[in-house]
C-alpha cells in the first residue's frame, strides 16, 4: 500500500531532523541526500522549513542540562596504568578539578565520573558488551547521559 502524503511528510520531517541534529548532516549535504533522483532538486529553503515545521510538532525537542557539562578531564596515563595494573579492558581516570575536590557530598565527582563513564559507552562499547558500575546515583547519570546520545545499538540494560 502507498504512504500517504502526510506519512511521507512525517517520514521526511524525522529524517530531516535526524540527519541535521543527530548526525550533524550540513543543509546542504541533506539538500544533495533528499534530491536524489529528482527532477526539481530541494533547496535550503526546504529544509529550513521541514527543520521549523518539526521544530513547532514537537519531533525537534531541544533540552539544557547543566549537569552534562561537569565532565573532567580523562588522565590518559593514568587510566593506561591502571588499566595495565588490574588487566581491564577499560578503565577511566578523571581530574575533576578544585572545586569538585573540595565538594563534601562529591556530587560534581560522581556527575564528572558518570558523564565521563557514559560517553565513553555511546563511544566503544556494543550491545553485547557487559558492564558493572556499582553506585546508585552514579549509575543513573550514566543511564541519563547514554540515553542522550542515542546509543546506535538496542538491547541496552541498565540496573541501578
Amino acid at each position: 500500500m502507498p504512504r500517504s502524503p502526510v506519512d511521507a511528510n512525517a517520514d521526511r520531517l524525522v529524517q530531516v531532523a535526524r540527519l541535521r541534529y543527530l548526525e550533524r548532516t550540513s543543509r546542504k549535504d541533506i539538500v544533495a541526500k533528499l534530491s536524489v533522483g529528482r527532477e526539481s532538486p530541494f533547496n535550503d529553503a526546504n529544509v529550513n522549513h521541514w527543520l521549523d515545521e518539526a521544530r513547532d510538532l514537537g519531533v525537534i525537542a531541544f533540552d539544557i542540562d547543566p549537569s552534562f557539562a561537569i565532565n573532567g578531564r580523562r588522565i590518559e596515563s593514568a587510566t593506561d596504568t591502571l588499566g595495565g595494573a588490574f588487566e581491564l579492558d577499560e578503565a577511566l581516570v578523571i581530574d575533576v578539578g578544585k572545586p569538585a575536590q573540595e565538594d563534601t557530598k562529591a556530587v560534581n565527582l560522581h556527575v564528572a565520573l558518570s558523564n565521563q563513564t557514559g560517553r565513553r559507552l555511546t563511544e566503544v562499547l556494543g550491545s553485547r558488551t557487559n558492564l558493572l558500575v556499582a553506585g546508585g546515583r552514579t549509575v543513573i547519570q550514566i543511564a541519563r547521559k547514554v540515553s542522550r546520545k542515542g546509543p546506535q545499538w538496542r538491547s541496552i540494560r541498565i540496573d541501578p
